[in-house]
């Protein structure tokens, strides 16, 4: 299978992450301070004199769009941000899987691969709801309703890079607009709960509404598929499966690590008869790749949380598509 090199798109003006209306940054509104009381308002960036609002003072560092009214984060507005939209069934470990990967990123647990690595939530709603979906994993609350607000962040692969700024959208099917303007397609499914060609189907059919695709056309847009909850079926891998293998040490995306998990995954679902969901992915997305992880894992030696399993493999993978990570193609370097 070959490494994750799809054209990445021209990027186009921002869509603001609540309406999906497509403004230029310039076009965004600035916002007067609370200082200004009862006459604050909103005001063009083009109208600002020496970065003051009409009133003479620093306004707000966010933006407003014009289309819907809402505040969006600087960062997101100049960041050319990527859209992930994250779909599954109720139950299927999409939300928690969510909630582990910007846990697990932004304590640092991939520095050994990623040196300086940093991750930081944009915006206020975006905070509510971060803080919101740690409880899913701290606690492990499952099946809780967390809502259709995005979540927005900024990765900073290396000091002082560019940072990378991704939209997560989390939902049960995909709304439209999200799956319109959707860069990576993220779908959750658990062991003994796996969508058959059906579902496929309608999530594809889906896709290919929103994009305005013809029918039954194969889907460009990456799709990876998580198995989660591994943690469930541990005693049933063999213990020289890729699945607990040593994690690849690298800066970068291992294509050959990827290969093997995804070959082992595809194995399993097999095993388990979901042959089903293998043929309708092969035949509706034209880049797909499969994964097993757990966001969960096991309590042990007196652990407080659970220690989350390889949760970062399809983020990395879809960074690798972006063009935001390296690609390492041969063996490389493991790390227990």
């Amino acid at each position: 299978m070959p490494a994750p090199t799809w054209s990445v798109p021209t990027r186009r003006a921002p869509a603001c992450p609540y309406c999906h209306s497509r403004t230029p940054g310039k076009a965004y509104l600035r916002q007067c301070a609370s200082s200004c009381g009862e006459t604050a308002t909103h005001f063009p960036v083009s109208a600002a004199r020496r970065g003051k609002c009409p009133h003479g003072r620093a306004p707000k560092a966010r933006r407003v769009c014009p289309a819907c009214g809402q505040p969006v984060p600087r960062e997101y507005i100049e960041g050319c941000p990527w859209v992930v939209a994250v779909v599954g069934t109720a139950g299927s470990g999409k939300s928690t899987w969510l909630a582990s990967v910007i846990r697990r990123v932004a304590k640092g647990h991939l520095d050994d691969r990623f040196p300086g690595m940093s991750l930081d939530v944009l915006g206020e709603r975006s905070r509510l709801r971060h803080e919101r979906d740690r409880v899913l994993v701290a606690e492990t609350v499952l099946y809780r309703d967390i809502g259709t607000e995005p979540l927005l962040v900024s990765l900073r692969v290396r000091p002082r890079a560019r940072p990378v700024v991704i939209a997560f959208y989390d939902s049960t099917d995909g709304t439209a607009a999200n799956l319109a303007h959707a860069d990576g397609l993220v779908l959750a499914v658990e062991p003994g709960a796996v969508p058959g060609d059906a579902g496929i189907a309608r999530l594809a059919e889906a896709v290919r509404t929103a994009r305005d695709l013809r029918p039954h056309s194969r889907i460009r847009l990456p799709l990876a598929v998580v198995l989660t909850k591994l943690d469930t079926v541990w005693d049933m891998v063999d213990p020289g499966s890729p699945l607990l293998r040593p994690v690849p040490r690298t800066g970068g995306y291992a294509v050959s690590d990827g290969v093997d998990v995804h070959h082992e995954t595809t194995a399993w679902l097999g095993h388990w008869n979901r042959t089903d969901l293998l043929r309708g992915v092969r035949t509706a997305f034209h880049r797909h790749r499969y994964f097993a992880t757990t966001a969960l894992g096991d309590r042990v030696g007196g652990r407080r949380e659970p220690m989350a399993y390889r949760v970062e493999d399809p983020l990395l993978w879809l960074l690798a598509g972006f063009g935001a990570i390296p690609v390492f193609r041969g063996v490389e370097r493991t790390t227990t």
